[in-house]
């Protein structure tokens, strides 16, 4: 997809090298066209001595001109075939066009005819190339005026169709133009490139066939689970023709509602409760896959809907208790299969031996999927502030995303709100892998890291190595669900990594780089907090220095300070919010704790109630945690007789909580069942 050659020269006059130049748009460009000249001159402005003028090609008056758009383009001399086969994004950026003797040759930027993205990728490409950086929705990097000017030549088309980091700041609608982030979440206009849209984002079948009221109508629509057909938090028998069809008028229902859609999600719920009716069963039988049900039913939804809308994709998951692909059935052109890494080990690539199952999966798919996205993680959604060390496998995993022709991807990361670990140096390092994955990613974090943090850089980089290495030595399954007790968060390494935060702020004295600081230090403080009595004893049985406030309750007030100076509202998914947090630094009740039971196998881990319902959503969280544990294991405990009580719903957790606390000292011992 790509094709880089310079020209090997530069222009260079005297002071200012953009002095003479205009910027030229056709008068009948698109707004796209007219929206990236305007954002050329506005960039520029900040580097000339002169704002350059935005003129009609026609009155350039043989001036060197930087041309935006097609026709300007093809206007300032590029061949017409150099902008053929672009696409939507594909792009050219050349200079070297000639002009009158004796002046500076001429640039063009432009995308395909009518291309939403091309021209705009064209003129970042450039701002890029003169050391303009658009780090987060409100910190940029303005370069010095250049002493010259670049003369490239290039024809990029992005690898990826479809690029998603999913951060809350990066869906601003200007850093996800500059950045070329296009995924749903995206505010874009349309004058600024817009984005891909989907109707039904994820877990559909539900908003597709609502329970109510279709369960009382034809329950028969609805999976069937021990004998019983189940309307609530379960999936839908695929194999039912009725049911088909009501989806296929669904799913026109949901294009007439928007005939813009680029994609319509038709996939699972977000549960393991598959049908096993006998036709079902059958089926996924044959295929040694339960894709052996699903994808049939998506398939023949992407058939029905194909002639009338030749440009409109399903898409489906290949997630949980559907990954694996097929024996026989392949997907249609127009199905999109949305690959999903939950399962992974983030603290290592997709190479390593911990992730052989999805590299055989991701295989699989890529033989027969002629459309394959993926569905990556990149944060801990139980603790979105905790330390999450996978920053050094971001670039090796998108390559590997590539290599098995992946088209698609997103990048689940803090969706919920502000101030998530690290999120602001993982939204731009992903959105620039997404671009252009052969970039060197360590080069882009250490450049991310110089430019945000100063003279501090390399102590954060420190931090970053020591996170990371700490992952590798302990052998700790990086998965997106555990607490502050992870094995690679011993109190050496959490004392280590708050020392070299004040280290960090003792080097800088400007306080937009203080308050980053701050804000980085939260995960270290978060987990200290948490364990405060273990980290004091610690440092002073090893004679270490205390490396923050001293005092609990200041240390939790200077917390609390950077949680609301950032804007910051929620620490996990569930919802914990700063009052959560300050009831587990300043407990008033004993907390559960449950020792997880296996064989000859004993861990005692400190579990909270929101933390136990993790692992009753997520039981994978439980395999990685006790050691190879099928993802059916169970989670049992015992009542008064004797009883194993099973841990199965939010509310089987609430019941296990108030057995605990009813008999004192809320300790719980649970089973898990393999």
């Amino acid at each position: 997809p790509v094709l880089v050659g310079p020209c090997g020269s530069l222009w260079m006059l005297m002071g200012d090298p953009l002095a003479g130049y205009v910027i030229t748009v056709d008068p009948g460009a698109s707004p796209q066209e007219k929206t990236a000249s305007e954002t050329l001159c506005k960039y520029l402005a900040k580097i000339t001595a002169t704002p350059l003028p935005v003129v009609d090609p026609a009155a350039a008056g043989g001036r060197p001109v930087l041309a935006v758009g097609y026709l300007a383009a093809l206007a300032a001399g590029l061949p017409s075939s150099q902008l053929d086969g672009l696409g939507t994004e594909g792009y050219v950026v050349k200079g070297g066009l000639p002009t009158r003797a004796n002046t500076p040759t001429s640039f063009a930027l432009s995308g395909g005819s009518g291309a939403m993205r091309g021209t705009i990728y064209a003129v970042n490409h450039l701002l890029r190339l003169l050391g303009f950086r658009f780090y987060t929705s409100t910190v940029s990097k303005t370069p010095g005026r250049p002493s010259a000017l670049p003369c490239p030549s290039v024809r990029y088309i992005p690898a990826l169709e479809y690029r998603e980091p999913w951060e809350i700041d990066c869906w601003n609608a200007n850093w996800a133009m500059m950045n070329a982030n296009n995924g749903k979440a995206s505010q874009a206009t349309d004058a600024q490139g817009g984005h891909i849209t989907y109707k039904g984002f994820v877990h559909t079948s539900y908003e597709l066939v609502p329970p109510d009221p279709y369960f009382k109508q034809h329950p028969e629509w609805f999976a069937e689970i021990n004998g019983k057909r189940v309307g609530e938090n379960a999936q839908l028998c695929l194999s039912n023709p009725d049911l088909l069809v009501f989806v296929i008028e669904r799913a026109r229902q949901w294009m007439a509602e928007s005939p813009t859609a680029d994609i319509i999600s038709v996939s699972q719920n977000d549960n393991k409760n598959y049908c096993t009716c006998s036709t079902c069963a059958t089926m996924d039988e044959k295929e040694e896959s339960h894709q052996g049900t699903l994808l049939p039913f998506v398939n023949a939804v992407a058939e029905a809907l194909e002639k009338d809308y030749p440009n409109l994709k399903i898409d489906t998951l290949a997630y949980q208790y559907t990954r694996a692909p097929p024996k026989t059935i392949k997907p249609r052109a127009n199905v999109i299969i949305r690959l999903c890494s939950i399962e992974c080990d983030f603290g290592r690539p997709l190479t390593d031996p911990n992730n052989k199952k999805f590299a055989e999966d991701i295989t699989g798919w890529s033989a027969i999927a002629p459309c394959l996205y993926i569905w990556d993680y990149v944060t801990n959604f139980a603790n979105y502030i905790i330390p999450f060390p996978n920053w050094f496998v971001l670039g090796p995993n998108i390559r590997f995303f590539v290599e098995h022709s992946v088209k698609g991807i997103f990048e689940e990361g803090n969706y919920q709100g502000t101030g998530g670990e690290m999120a602001y140096l993982k939204g731009w390092v992903l959105a620039q892998l997404l671009l252009n994955p052969d970039q060197d990613d360590v080069k882009l974090i250490e450049a991310f890291l110089a430019d945000m943090y100063g003279d501090a850089a390399s102590t954060m980089l420190v931090y970053m190595r020591l996170m990371q290495e700490s992952v590798m030595k302990t052998e700790f399954y990086l998965y997106i669900y555990y607490d502050w007790n992870a094995s690679f968060l011993s109190p050496d390494v959490v004392l280590q990594a708050a020392q070299l935060m004040v280290d960090a702020a003792g080097k800088v004295s400007d306080p937009n780089i203080l308050a980053r600081i701050d804000l980085a230090k939260l995960p270290v403080w978060y987990v200290t907090l948490l364990r405060w009595d273990e980290m004091r004893k610690y440092a002073e049985d090893h004679k270490i220095p205390w490396p923050i406030v001293a005092n609990k309750k200041e240390a939790f007030d200077e917390f609390s300070t950077i949680f609301h100076d950032n804007n910051m509202t929620v620490l996990s998914e569930g919802g914990h919010d700063l009052n959560w947090f300050r009831s587990m630094v300043f407990p008033s009740v004993p907390s559960l704790v449950l020792s997880m039971e296996r064989k000859e196998q004993k861990k005692v881990v400190p579990i909270y109630e929101d933390s136990l319902k993790t692992y009753v959503l997520f039981r994978g969280a439980v395999s990685a945690s006790m050691g190879g544990l099928s993802s059916r294991a169970q989670i049992k405990y015992l009542d008064d007789e004797g009883d194993y009580i099973t841990i199965a719903s939010n509310a089987d957790v609430r019941e296990a909580v108030r057995f605990a606390r009813e008999r004192g000292g809320g300790v719980l011992t649970v089973f898990v069942l393999c």
